[in-house]
């Protein structure tokens, strides 16, 4: 994927009358490849979850992570080809875990919003030899978790309650593996 990135990025590039600066090649080139490391996951979770009937119910899922992964953090995967993989099979198993829970009673949906909430409050932001925060931005991000957690869980249908219970689950998942594996 990362030749025809390029390839199509040098062509964008002499069609624009843009720099041909190398660096500058690169950049377009990183740019292009990490939008559609993000797109193709998307698509192909659409794809099969038109084929179940639930596109409403992927995009509460890939919303509801997506704002969750992004101030978490959490595992990663080694290479982008793995995230790629990785993602698309974490979404397709939210299909397949959700379509098969009835409506949760609402005692074991705050008891586990609330259990995985600690866990976040306990695990985030994840942070590595490479990437540390400062506490007062931790904090912020810890805020922001809750934030983002009860407002999705207020605004969205009831009927999408599982898939937004199994984000949140992921995200926690992905912040254990993360602190056990210590990536």
């Amino acid at each position: 994927m990362e030749n025809i990135c390029l390839t199509l990025v040098k062509k964008l590039v002499h069609l624009a009358n843009l720099s041909k600066d190398e660096e500058d090649i690169e950049v377009y080139t990183y740019g292009l490849l990490t939008f559609l490391y993000t797109l193709i996951p998307l698509i192909v979770l659409l794809i099969i979850a038109s084929f179940f009937g639930k596109v409403y119910e992927i995009l509460s899922w890939t919303i509801t992570f997506l704002c969750l992964r992004k101030h978490s953090g959490g595992y990663h995967a080694k290479t982008p080809r793995q995230c790629l993989l990785y993602s698309i099979l974490l979404g397709t198993s939210s299909l397949l875990v959700c379509a098969n829970l009835p409506l949760v009673s609402i005692n074991f949906y705050f008891s586990s919003i609330i259990i995985n909430y600690i866990i976040l409050v306990f695990l985030t932001p994840t942070t590595n030899k490479n990437f540390t925060l400062e506490v007062q931005l931790q904090c912020k991000i810890k805020i922001t978790i809750l934030i983002i957690i009860f407002s999705i869980f207020y605004l969205f249908h009831p009927n999408l309650q599982p898939y937004h219970l199994y984000a949140l689950f992921c995200t926690s998942l992905l912040c254990i593996a993360q602190k056990i594996l210590k990536c």
